[in-house]
């Protein structure tokens, strides 16, 4: 009687929600499918699926050994929607409960949130990986860094779980210790890294002069504050004689969309600044410039006109390609660094109860000239690359490539292209000379997708680690960071000297190496000088609120300068 109410009951929601337009249009299944498991789904579908259910449900309910409590029904109910969730194989859809609600408000639109200080991505295989520890955060005072693959979080893996999951399992109250299992590049077995939580309080928008007349400006989020900031940003450097502006997305995973549009518009005065395009028509919308509407004339014509370079690598996400797109398209400004990370979908939030939400994924970002942002696959073949290549799935530009050579499973790549081919992994990224193609061996093929904003000039951060040839070098920064010697070297220092401008406590700080590269070595870690004095830099500049410059190990603002040197003359 249990299992026949509850069938009942689910296919009554059912029937009402599709009333409601909850559920997707009737489409047509073809008479002669090839394969019926591919076909787009029916009612009848639906309805089996919930008497499945149901009947599940009536047996755990009926059989289960103890009578569960209302607080073990609702964990149950809340596990079964986030299962559901995690089925669609997108990582962005997922179920949100208050707590986190109340979390990601917080962070959006204060940039205020208790954490590590981290910000991450989803890795192909079902992990997340740190795009970048924050200057002075407690992640990097704990030694995580870019590129660590985060695989369990107090014991727990993290496997295939949505990225907002993730976040919230990572945060916590303030004080409390949360445990990341790490992989690293370099170091054969994952190991462990003790993070306290903190509150984290960090600046969306920092703002420098570099070489008297070129503006540097990072932003490091889309919050609802950030297109202010850096419009006052942009007037006090224009005060100090700023002539060329240097914009840094790189390592910005995104955030609020009508942030990113606000961000864009300051440099392009009219015009399509970001479209999306989903299944239904109601997720469709357009969003265009509103520097006219909301700022100042002669703020518009300078802002406008000045010449612009923006920064962006795989870790820009988001808002920050929805920035570098429009900013593209409009050739506004020239793009330099690495390929986007590639996610440009848009999540709708549909309220369960007055405290439980799902966002699901309703739409994808379209760039003014219509590009996709996010990553989509155009192909896939055997990894033995045996069967015929049907050309006519294959782009233009990698027709030959694919013609003439054959895709490594492992070790060098060797595909010969008009521009170059970067290991990174089982991912590859094969440059056409027009376009980026990302390539990645899964589940017995070789997938070829296409996403991301494309840079103007491409220029690859060099790892100093790994290009230092030692082969123990991550070891030693594992045991450097843990030592906490740069951070007591900074601190000391700054505290001594604080009648001291910026300038001559770096200065000060950069004259003292040779004392800090005695103790560490008589502390048996032997990183060379040039890798200590960036990690030097990097943990002075979170004691100020001016940005890290350093021309010396990053080549991609080092090419920036350059190049925008070449305009401002």
């Amino acid at each position: 009687m249990l299992k026949k109410s509850l069938a009942f009951f689910l296919i009554f929601i059912f029937v009402s929600a599709y009333a409601t337009e909850i559920w997707s249009e009737d489409i047509q299944t073809p008479q002669t499918p090839i394969d019926d498991s591919k076909q787009p789904y029916t009612r009848d579908d639906v309805y089996r699926q919930l008497e499945l259910f149901s009947t599940a449900l009536s047996y755990v309910l009926g059989n289960y050994r103890e009578n569960l409590t209302k607080e073990q029904l609702e964990k149950v109910m809340s596990e079964a929607i986030r299962g559901m969730l995690q089925g669609l194989g997108d990582r962005y859809s997922f179920y949100q409960e208050e707590t986190s609600r109340k979390r990601e408000q917080e962070n959006l639109f204060f940039a205020k949130f208790g954490g590590i200080g981290i910000r991450i991505l989803p890795s192909p295989d079902g992990f997340v990986y740190v795009v970048q520890p924050m200057d002075g955060s407690p992640a990097m005072k704990a030694g995580l860094h870019s590129g660590d693959k985060i695989l369990a979080v107090d014991g727990k893996s993290i496997e295939n779980q949505a990225l907002e999951d993730v976040v919230n399992i990572i945060r916590g109250e303030v004080g409390t210790k949360v445990t990341l299992t790490i992989l690293r590049q370099g170091i054969d077995s994952p190991f462990d890294v003790v993070v306290t939580r903190a509150i984290i309080n960090y600046p969306s928008v920092k703002s420098t002069i570099i070489d008297k007349n070129i503006g540097y400006i990072s932003i490091s989020d889309f919050t609802a504050e950030t297109a202010t900031e850096l419009n006052k940003s942009i007037e006090e450097l224009r005060g100090k004689g700023m002539k060329g502006l240097i914009l840094d997305l790189r390592g910005n995973s995104g955030g609020m969309l009508t942030s990113a549009v606000d961000v864009s518009s300051t440099f392009i005065s009219e015009g399509l600044i970001v479209s999306t395009d989903g299944r239904l028509d109601r997720f469709d919308a357009e969003y265009r410039a509103t520097a006219k509407e909301k700022l100042d004339k002669d703020f518009v014509k300078y802002t406008t006109s000045i010449p612009l370079i923006l920064l962006v690598n795989n870790g820009s996400a988001s808002g920050s390609e929805i920035v570098a797109g429009a900013i593209k398209d409009h050739k506004r400004g020239l793009l330099i660094g690495e390929r986007t990370f590639g996610k440009g979908v848009v999540q709708q939030r549909f309220p369960l109860d007055e405290n439980r939400a799902v966002s699901i994924t309703v739409s994808i970002y379209k760039t003014p000239n219509g590009n996709w942002i996010h990553e989509k696959d155009l192909f896939s073949v055997d990894v033995n690359m045996q069967k015929e290549l049907d050309e006519g799935k294959i782009p233009e530009g990698l027709r030959q490539e694919f013609a003439n050579n054959k895709i490594p499973l492992s070790g060098s790549a060797t595909i010969k292209t008009k521009d170059r081919i970067r290991n990174k992994g089982v991912r590859w990224q094969i440059n056409d000379g027009e376009n980026i193609y990302t390539v990645k061996k899964e589940e017995g093929k070789i997938k070829i997708s296409q996403g991301g904003v494309n840079p103007d000039i491409e220029v690859e951060q060099p790892n100093l680690l790994e290009d230092s040839g030692d082969s123990d070098a991550v070891k030693m920064l594992t045991k450097f960071y843990e030592g906490e010697y740069v951070n007591k070297f900074v601190y000391d220092y700054v505290e001594k000297h604080k009648e001291q401008s910026p300038e001559e406590q770096l200065n000060g700080l950069l004259g003292k190496m040779p004392e800090l590269m005695k103790t560490l070595s008589d502390n048996g870690i032997t990183l060379s000088e040039r890798i200590v004095r960036m990690y030097v830099r990097r943990t002075f500049s979170s004691t100020q609120s001016a940005p890290n410059i350093d021309l010396e190990n990053d080549l991609q603002l080092a090419r920036a300068v350059e190049e925008i040197t070449k305009q401002i003359k």
